[in-house]
């Protein structure tokens, strides 16, 4: 049991390959879903087809049979040259009963050669040929050697269609015309409204599929963001508890180096005997407790004392402070802003922390001469408000900057790579985000958004 734990948490620490297999599992069912539809509404359109043609055949049939025993064994010629009006009058008479009885589309009786005779409702004139029985000419031809014949339903722009030829013959049995019979639009209305079900349960289906996707999404990225969480501080905790315990064995030793220098450098200085070496150890001593104090706020994580004070009045007072600290070096810090009075929860020791921290990368880049920008202004995204804070400098740029917040990642030799990493700890926490970018004209600049308290 436990050989498999750690698999499968590895497997669901890499989310997109959970979400990935899950999406195709949903992407499946409902596919299966749509084909199974499919070929349900594929089933009850091939029956309509198949009952409608028959009763269309039917209806047909008996047109021609009462047109030929009611007109043509007394009165009809050889051909529909020479029909009387009296005749056409009652062909009418006949269409339209059978066309309201039976609920169709349309009837019309052509000849050989597709002109009509006569048509009811009248959609075409009397000698205009019928040029869609083009398309049905196989089916007409057949008609015209005698045999009732169907035509395969079709649709054209969402509508369909379904005709019945029947052969009409003279009272020497030749065929000298056909009678059509189309289905009415009403027939289709079951075949439609299962297609716009279909349709309908396809964009039904695919908003599931998304719904579905963004619930898997969420729920894997909670349960990696709980996972990384988790180790996180439990990495952390085990580091805090370290290093509180190598600090205290560190520093006790360094608190005796750094006093025994600063004693022997007194006493070379009595006999004249100054040696510019002894300056460097407690310069390193102070080195090494600045490394440790960064690796314990990194490793400790302290909980941030939010307040909602004026933002800005916080930025002026901490920049103020570090402009005196170099006012001695050939470094200018300048601060502009675009507002004053601005309310921001945040905690004033860990900005300033954050702040100290940029301006001295940015100090170290510029070898301590150049100017150091700090801008502070408001900005909108999504309908919400931030203060913005950025950094910059004119110093050779950041390398890699996508790994610059790595812990323990840095480009100086003398660097603990954990300023940075403590900086975005405390914006994050600040519920903020910071970035970093390369400028065009050289430099790093540094940009840090906050929410603005509602």
């Amino acid at each position: 049991m436990n050989k498999t734990r750690p698999s499968f948490r590895n497997l669901l620490t890499n989310k997109w390959t959970v979400i990935s297999s899950l999406s195709t599992l949903t992407f499946f069912i409902i596919l299966s879903n749509l084909l199974i539809n499919r070929s349900f509404i594929d089933e009850i359109t091939a029956i309509i087809d198949e009952e409608l043609g028959g009763r269309l055949g039917l209806i047909a049939t008996k047109i021609a049979e009462n047109i030929e025993y009611d007109i043509v064994l007394e009165n009809l010629p050889s051909s529909f040259e020479t029909l009387s009006p009296n005749d056409l009058i009652f062909m009418n008479g006949i269409l339209e009963t059978e066309q309201r009885q039976n609920d169709l589309q349309a009837i019309a009786i052509v000849d050989r050669h597709f002109r009509t005779i006569i048509s009811y409702p009248a959609i075409y004139l009397r000698g205009e040929p019928v040029t869609h029985l083009a398309s049905d000419s196989l089916i007409f031809g057949k008609a015209l050697q005698g045999t009732t014949a169907i035509s395969k339903m079709y649709s054209v722009s969402d509508n369909y269609f379904k005709t019945a030829y029947a052969p009409l013959k003279n009272e020497f049995g030749t065929i000298i015309g056909v009678v059509i019979v189309d289905a009415s639009a009403r027939h289709f209305n079951t075949i439609r409204g299962f297609q716009r079900s279909l349709n309908w349960g396809l964009l039904f289906t695919f908003l599931i599929f998304l719904i579905a996707i963004a619930f898997i999404y969420w729920v894997v990225t909670q349960y990696t963001q709980l996972h990384l969480s988790v180790q996180r501080n439990q990495r952390l905790a085990s580091m805090g508890q370290m290093a509180a315990t190598v600090a205290h064995e560190i520093r006790n030793p360094l608190g005796i180096i750094k006093s025994t220098a600063e004693v022997i450098k007194s006493r070379y200085e009595k006999e004249n005997r100054a040696d510019e070496l002894i300056d460097f150890i407690p310069a390193e001593v102070d080195r090494l407790n600045r490394l440790i104090t960064d690796f314990l706020t990194f490793a400790r994580d302290r909980e941030l004392q939010l307040q909602k004070t004026d933002f800005h009045a916080s930025i002026e007072k901490i920049v103020h402070v570090l402009q005196q600290d170099y006012q001695d070096e050939a470094i200018k810090i300048q601060l502009e802003t675009a507002f004053d009075g601005l309310n921001v929860e945040h905690d004033l020791d860990g900005i300033k922390q954050v702040m100290i921290n940029l301006i001295q990368n940015a100090a170290q880049a510029m070898e301590n001469k150049g100017i150091i920008s700090v801008s502070l202004d408001v900005i909108s995204k999504w309908g919400k408000r931030y203060v913005r804070i950025q950094v910059g400098d004119s110093g050779p740029g950041i390398a890699e900057p996508e790994r610059i917040f790595e812990p323990f990642f840095t480009t100086k030799t003398s660097g603990s790579g954990l300023g940075l990493a403590v900086t975005q700890q405390i914006i994050l926490k600040h519920q903020g985000r910071i970035d970093v970018e390369n400028k065009p004209e050289g430099g790093a600049v540094f940009t840090i958004t906050l929410p603005v308290a509602q």
